[in-house]
């Protein structure tokens, strides 16, 4: 199968390699031919001197010079005990055009599959091969032959982006709306390849542009999602509905916005769309795209009439601040929103920000009046998250503000940020906290103070950092 070479430029530098010499290629033919009758036909048919469509021609000479009619018919029709493929199928497969003629000038059956289904159109249809294709179907090749899969050649030929191929079956069998047992039509197929040739070809045959699959997932849904902006132009002119969602309640513009496809955007909001469209999650194309910080695309969605107040857990505003997208923020901020939104955490969006230390948007949120002193459910403040987590930039921020911080509100089992920067014995925010005027004296809900935690935590050069401030007050006090 692969130690004889037909030709010199199918060799690779191989010394196992032996180039066939003319005075003993018929012998390799009878080989050949006996291991091909015998039902060897994947091994035969994998050699890759068939590469070689001079060999294709001169073996086929020799065939047809050494074998009788019957033995003729017997080789173009054996099937391989393996995968049950048949030289036809092999062939068509691989590309083997003149093997291909012969098989089919020698009756064999163009309509036997192999073992998964796929007939020899099918698979010419995969290949490639128009000519092959042509040949089939004259021989009476049955279009609508499917394999196991229930996909017909007319998919494949969309799979592959065969366009010539695609209008050929389209010109003999008008329907163009074969679904695979996955659901799937060929003009689904062609719209998530972005192939609009093939797409126009299928809405002229007046595909079903509307089809879903049992998921709810239509030809419109995967071309926004891929953002083939061209092949959504053509089915939207087509009828498609741009509201329609899959089973989750995601629409073609949430998948767009998703993904980060502008120009998809912008060609489905010139229609009559419903932008505030939320899945059954509640999220909202603008969610979505806030989430992703696709900044353009939110830009896009808010001069569209996008709601930056509708959420069902969590915000637009939140979201973007959750996942740092400072331009997103931003953008939102420019906009009637209400900034001190909660998710169903009770987290606000400066809360969120402030714990994950991301400065910039908590300066941006305190510009537009954001609520410095907003507490989750267990009262604890944006200050006290910072402290917590060790955001000493976010906390030097917001103590900044001094006229309108509580540097010492407390949690509900009355932790002070300060009492929580010694916990954790984060020294540079407790510096801070103590310069600008925190109470020392506050004690939690069992009596403990800031300095009793930091004792028993073993924080010594914060125990160390107080000892100092009480020696340098009681010298201020002579």
């Amino acid at each position: 199968m692969q130690r004889f070479i037909f030709n010199e430029y199918l060799a690779k530098s191989n010394e196992y390699e032996i180039l066939i010499s003319e005075d003993v290629l018929p012998m390799y033919f009878e080989r050949l031919l006996n291991d091909w009758s015998n039902r060897e036909v994947v091994n035969v048919f994998s050699s890759k001197n068939f590469i070689d469509e001079s060999f294709q021609g001169t073996l086929i000479r020799y065939i047809n010079d050494q074998s009788s009619k019957s033995k003729k018919e017997h080789l173009a029709n054996v099937i391989a005990i393996e995968l049950k493929e048949t030289p036809l199928t092999m062939s068509c497969s691989k590309g083997y055009t003149k093997i291909v003629s012969w098989l089919i000038n020698n009756d064999a059956d163009v309509n036997e599959c192999r073992y998964d289904g796929a007939s020899p159109i099918l698979l010419a249809c995969k290949e490639g091969n128009v000519d092959v294709v042509t040949e089939l179907l004259n021989a009476g090749a049955y279009i609508y032959l499917d394999d196991t899969d229930g996909k017909t050649p007319l998919h494949v030929a969309c799979q592959f982006n065969h366009n010539a191929i695609v209008q050929l079956l389209l010109d003999i069998d008008k329907n163009p709306d074969y679904v695979s047992d996955e659901g799937i039509t060929p003009l689904m197929i062609s719209s998530e390849k972005g192939n609009t040739v093939v797409v126009s070809f299928l809405l002229d045959k007046f595909a079903d542009v509307n089809f879903c699959t049992r998921s709810g997932v239509s030809a419109l849904f995967l071309a926004c999602e891929k953002g083939h902006a061209d092949v959504v132009k053509l089915l939207l002119d087509e009828g498609a509905d741009v509201n329609l969602c899959i089973k989750d309640g995601s629409s073609p513009l949430y998948i767009a916005c998703q993904n980060g496809h502008l120009t998809t955007v912008n060609t489905l909001l010139n229609e009559k769309i419903d932008t505030n469209k939320r899945s059954y999650s509640g999220a909202t194309p603008l969610l979505i795209a806030c989430q992703e910080g696709y900044a353009g695309i939110v830009e896009k969605l808010i001069k569209h009439d996008a709601d930056v107040n509708l959420f069902r857990n969590v915000s637009p505003l939140f979201t973007a601040c959750e996942h740092g997208h400072l331009e997103v923020v931003k953008m939102l901020l420019t906009t009637d929103i209400n900034v001190n939104k909660c998710n169903y955490k009770t987290l606000s969006p400066l809360y969120i920000s402030c714990q994950q230390g991301n400065t910039k948007i908590v300066a941006e949120l305190l510009k537009k009046n954001a609520d410095i002193n907003m507490c989750t459910a267990e009262g604890k403040s944006p200050l006290f998250i910072a402290c917590q987590e060790n955001q000493s930039e976010v906390v030097c921020l917001l103590l900044s503000m001094k006229e309108n911080i509580d540097i010492n509100k407390c949690t509900l089992d009355h932790r002070s940020p300060l009492f929580e920067a010694c916990s954790k014995g984060h020294l540079e925010i407790v510096t801070l906290l103590l310069d600008t005027g925190a109470d020392i004296n506050i004690l939690n809900d069992i009596g403990q103070s800031a300095l009793y935690v930091a004792l028993e935590n073993k924080r010594n050069s914060i125990v160390q950092l107080f000892i100092e401030r009480k020696k340098k007050s009681a010298v201020q006090n002579k």
